[in-house]
């Protein structure tokens, strides 16, 4: 038992270790994991790398070290699909393509777009068993995948190739001859045409003069989504071992007579969707052993006497969506097909079905005949049908259902005749398929129900659906123990009576939609226990009251669609969960009894009603999803939705809601493992008032987790109470100062002179004046336009922030009229025949912002007028008699940053004086200021300081960036040593860089073989542990023949390197490089390589170093 645990103990630490080895992936690759194809309960590791190009495959695997190398088995390389980029197999390195991978088994290429396969690119990959590489070309449809005739040289133990999706347009006729281990090819998707030109027929010049024979164990091909117009004689006749073979999906037209021959171990052949007319006699002579043929979507109209002879094998043949008539589909189409266990022939222009038709097929399970003319059947057409479990016989013209029709088929489960023109059922239709489960006879033109249908006594599924149906009784369906659904939709019923179901103790789900049920008795279904799912929907009804009251079993109920004129939840069944009642007449949802926390509904559909108000008890506290849109409700009372905890979404959009309290969306706490819930309210008629300002930041008070998310704010539009004739605002365009409310009079708590007439802190709003307020009182507005003033009121609020005094006849303003008014920033006096104005009209209203004074009768201003409003920022004066311009030219304003708000080209002040200097008396458009103009305390009103401060800026900088310059070889060297930072980088070295990217080695080192426990035991490891490949001169260079072999090496060394490490030592200098050969071999491997790429160690001192 220990040794058990011991050994346990150390496979847990072995399978520890791997996997944490595993997990270290290069950049831009992941370790994933996934099933094997032998078995799928063990999982292999795959490298899965996302790349721009393939080019920089070898790149990121030369990141790997030799043991992780050796562990990738399953290689994924995905190239970017969303932008294009050329890919390239071919390599100009010794090494080829992905060779550090010696243990590869499988090898899938997505999305990059190769234009060719060179010759034996993968031959180095000798274990790999499966092969995928899909460019997608047909994306980039001027790309196209070229094979090179030895492109799969070299991969004698490949298994599974898949060349799909890759816009091939042909092959080299013996491509595949090298894959003498090959089972699986995959050509799905491309352009191919000619089934001769890829190789696959041994016949040559016929029997006496025989072709090459390539890919004799190959055991499925696909050439689906293909080109490919025929199949010619002997295509394939090398496959001697093909189990499978799709040709679906091409535009084949013609077959040979001999176009399968030396197929004979062939199962499955798919010639679907193609353009076929016709089939030769003897296609599938040497194909006897076929089990599965599609020949469905062609445009067979022939069947050719002979053509399925001796096919004993068979289970599966469709022939369905061809042309197919009773003609040629007679008793020897099918004749001898005595394991056929698959018969499609939908869609077809069959009109009858006669008496031996089908006589061979006794095995036969599935029958389909869908979609024909028929409307005769003959005699005992199915009496040899014995095993037949689904016969499906809608969309035909049968208009009679005889007693002989079904004789003799004791198996058969599922009956379909839906959409014929059955009229008449024999009473006794029914007596041989006793056995029957599911029966559709929906689209057809019953008057009533079958009177046979009760002989169905293991009948679980019955569709009476849109016949002409007019009343069911309990007799209807007696003898009917076992159904579990029926669906009665779009008939004539009227009325539901008493026990109308009685007989159906096993029923689940009824469907009575799309009837004229007026009426159904209370209690019709109490006979009905079992009963989970009703649909009343789209009747006449006007009361459910007492219907559904006992179905305790009852979870989905929809009565939509009717007439219901009253509700309530109190008889309704506590099982219910769903419940549908939209587009009704109801005015309330009653609940007389108080049962809202019994009742286990989740989701309510009230929408399209007459309901008017919502109250607590209105909703059941279960509820999740509730829909209440399209109403006239206009209440919605406080703690509405407070108990309801499952709550997740709520419609109250399109109702008549002008008020909303705070408080009717108030929930209970949500915890923060829950989403808040959702609410909609636009398509309402809100009036903003001041109680309504909560409704701008409803979304800002989920940090409480009490109130729901509001989705769709940005519907939601407003009726202002100071809305001065403005149509419906966006909510989201208001601010908290436009929600106001109407007042006649406040007195503020802490005021204590509102008993005497002379009191400031007292809000009196003046005669013909409408006055409103924010929920703060930090807004006041006094409206009183067009009210017939001759003089500024004289009871205006100190506090008021807005007065509109437009449309009066004020004539000439006063001095000190707006005294006072310390908060005013709005003042409207336009349209109000203004003549003139005092230097000391608006005195006391500082912090005034907008004026408008335009359309009035001001002729002059002389400067004084404004001088008080220190914080303007608007100044209307358009449409005045003012001499505008020499105005202009006298005040200290910039004309230049001053625009006219009328002109489209937004002209500036400056502008328009310079344009209009010769004009006498010129009216100027309206003038906006864009900012308030004030003499800047810093400068004094001169810019020479800050001219100053620039100007020596720029100097310094200058000598910063020169002294840099200088000494920039020390910068260089001290930033790079400090921060690791290259700075000053020309841009060859930059070039250089990128192209190493692309190298196979990060350095070869050249040392002495004296020097080889140094370079091999001591510097190798230290860089090898931190991911850098090596190439080291006397461990992986086969360094024999002669000095031009040695030359030739280190050339190729250097040039796959990104650095040539040069270790110089006594004994180097002692014995190699006392040699001519390697001097120059040395020199020439310099010579090619790139600048900044020698790096010289120094191993100790060279001889005579200590001499004199």
């Amino acid at each position: 038992m220990m040794i058990w645990l011991l050994l346990s103990a150390v496979l847990v630490t072995v399978t520890s270790r791997s996997l944490t080895s595993i997990e270290i992936a290069p950049k831009g690759c992941e370790w994933q994991m996934q099933p094997l194809e032998i078995n799928e309960s063990v999982e292999e590791p795959v490298l899965y790398c996302q790349i721009r190009t393939i080019n920089s495959a070898e790149a990121l695997i030369g990141n790997l070290t030799q043991t992780q190398a050796d562990r990738v088995t399953v290689l994924m390389l995905e190239c970017n699909d969303v932008l294009f980029f050329e890919s390239s197999l071919e390599s100009n390195k010794q090494s080829s393509f992905l060779s550090s991978l010696r243990h590869l088994k499988e090898l899938k290429v997505e999305n990059c777009k190769i234009r060719n396969i060179p010759a034996a690119v993968l031959s180095p990959l000798r274990q790999l068993r499966r092969l995928s590489l899909r460019s997608h070309n047909s994306e980039w449809s001027a790309m196209t995948l070229e094979l090179h005739p030895e492109s799969f040289r070299g991969m004698g133990e490949l298994r599974s190739l898949d060349l799909a999706d890759n816009n091939i347009w042909s092959t080299p006729r013996d491509l595949f001859c090298p894959l003498y281990s090959l089972t699986h090819l995959n050509l799905t998707r491309n352009k191919l045409q000619d089934v001769a030109a890829l190789g696959f027929s041994d016949w040559g010049n016929g029997p006496l003069a025989p072709g090459h024979a390539c890919v004799n164990g190959l055991e499925v091909l696909d050439i689906s989504n293909n080109d490919i117009i025929s199949l010619p004689d002997n295509g394939f006749s090398s496959l001697r071992s093909l189990d499978e073979i799709h040709l679906e999906n091409n535009a084949i037209s013609t077959l040979g007579d001999r176009a399968f021959v030396g197929l004979s171990t062939l199962t499955t052949l798919n010639l679907s969707s193609n353009c076929l007319v016709a089939l030769p006699p003897e296609l599938f002579q040497s194909s006897r052993v076929l089990r599965h043929l599609y020949l469905h979507n062609n445009s067979l109209s022939v069947l050719a006497p002979g053509l399925l002879e001796g096919l004993d094998q068979l289970q599966v043949l469709d022939l369905s969506r061809n042309e197919l008539t009773s003609r040629w589909v007679n008793r020897d189409t099918f004749s001898g097909l005595v394991r056929l266990v698959v018969l499609n022939l939908a869609n077809n222009k069959l009109t009858r079905i006669d008496a031996n038709l089908f006589h061979d097929l006794y095995t036969l399970q599935i029958l389909n005949l869908e979609h024909n003319s028929i409307n005769v059947i003959a005699d005992g057409a199915f009496s040899e049908l014995k095993n037949l479990h689904a016969l499906t016989l809608t969309q035909n013209k049968i208009a009679r259902i005889e007693s002989y029709h079904f004789s003799g088929m004791y198996a058969l489960n599922e009956l379909l005749l839906d959409s014929n023109e059955i009229e008449y059922i024999h009473p006794k239709a029914f007596e041989n398929v006793t056995n029957l489960q599911d029966l559709g006879l929906n689209g057809n033109k019953l008057d009533g129900v079958p009177v046979g249908i009760g002989q169905l006594r293991f009948l679980k599924t019955l569709d009476l659906g849109k016949n002409r149906i007019e009343s069911v009784s309990n007799s209807s369906f007696e003898g009917l123990d076992l159904l579990y659904g029926l669906r009665l939709v779009d008939n004539h019923i009227v009325n539901i009576s008493r026990d109308a179901f009685s007989t159906l103790p096993s029923l689940h789900v009824l469907n009575l939609a799309s009837n004229k049920i007026k009426y159904v008795e209370q209690s019709a279904f109490s006979s009905n226990p079992t009963l989970m799912a009703i649909r009343l929907d789209a009747n006449e009804l006007t009361d459910i009251s007492g219907v559904f009251t006992n179905l305790q079993s009852l979870v989905w109920l929809n009565v939509s669609s009717n007439k219901l004129l009253w509700f309530d939840f109190s008889h309704l069944p506590t099982s219910l969960e769903w419940l549908d009642m939209h587009d009704n007449q109801v005015p309330e949802l009653g609940n007389y009894y108080d049962v809202t926390n019994t009742l286990k509904i989740k989701m309510l559909d009230v929408s399209f009603n007459l309901i008017t108000t919502i109250r607590e008890n209105s909703i059941p506290d279960s509820v999740a999803t509730l829909f209440l849109n399209n109403n006239r409700i206009t209440t919605v009372q406080p703690n509405a939705f407070l108990n309801k905890l499952n709550l997740e979404k709520v419609v109250l959009y399109g109702n008549d809601i002008k008020y909303l309290d705070l408080a009717a969306l108030s929930l209970n706490p949500v915890t923060n493992d829950k989403d808040l819930p959702q609410f909609y309210i636009g398509g309402n008629p809100f009036y903003c008032d001041c109680r309504m300002e909560w409704l701008l930041r409803i979304n800002h008070l989920s940090n409480l987790r009490q109130y729901p998310q509001v989705l769709d704010l940005d519907a939601v539009t407003c009726d202002l109470a100071h809305s001065r004739g403005a149509p419906p605002q966006p909510l989201l365009s208001l601010k908290p100062s436009n929600f106001l409310c109407p007042y006649e009079t406040h007195c503020f708590a802490l005021c204590h002179c509102c008993d005497f007439d002379a009191c400031d802190c007292e809000m009196t709003c003046p005669d013909k004046c409408k006055c409103y307020h924010d929920h703060t009182w930090s807004s006041n507005v006094v409206d009183c336009s067009n009210a017939g003033y001759t003089n500024v009121p004289e009871k205006i609020p100190m506090d008021a922030t807005e007065i509109y005094l437009d449309g009066n006849n004020l004539g000439e303003l006063g001095s000190h009229v707006f005294i006072g008014k310390k908060k005013l920033e709005v003042l409207f006096l336009n349209n109000s025949n203004v003549k003139a104005l005092h230097n000391r009209t608006f005195n006391g209203v500082k912090s005034l912002k907008v004026l408008h004074m335009e359309n009035n009768k001001l002729e002059e201003l002389r400067g004084f007028e404004f001088d008080q409003l220190e914080n303007i920022n608007e100044l209307y004066l358009d449409h005045n008699d003012i001499e505008f311009v020499t105005w202009i030219r006298e005040t200290g304003g910039d004309p230049s940053k001053m625009y006219c708000a009328d002109h489209e080209d937004s002209e500036t002040v400056a502008e328009v004086m310079h344009r209009c200097e010769d004009m006498d008396n010129a009216i100027a458009t309206s003038v906006v200021q864009r900012e308030v103009i004030k003499n800047n305390q810093l400068l004094g009103g001169s810019y020479v300081p800050l001219l100053a401060a620039t100007l020596v800026a720029v100097i310094v900088v200058c000598l910063v960036v020169a002294i840099m310059f200088v000494f920039r070889q020390e910068v260089r060297l001290w930033a790079h040593s400090k921060y690791g930072v290259r700075i000053f980088q020309d841009a060859a070295t930059a070039h250089d860089n990128n192209d190493d990217r692309d190298r196979l080695y990060d350095c070869y080192m050249v040392y002495s073989h004296k020097d080889e426990d140094l370079a091999a035991r001591v510097i190798a490891p230290e860089l090898e542990q931190f991911g850098h490949t090596l190439c080291l001169h006397y461990r992986d260079l086969h360094l024999m023949g002669g000095a031009s072999y040695l030359a030739d090496a280190m050339v190729g060394a250097a040039d796959a390197s990104r650095r040539v490490v040069f270790v110089v030592s006594p004994g180097l200098i002692c014995t190699e490089w006392s040699r001519p050969e390697f001097r120059a071999a040395l020199q020439a491997a310099l010579r090619t390589a790139y600048r900044h790429k020698l790096v010289c160690v120094l191993s100790g001192d060279p001889p005579g170093a200590n001499g004199p």
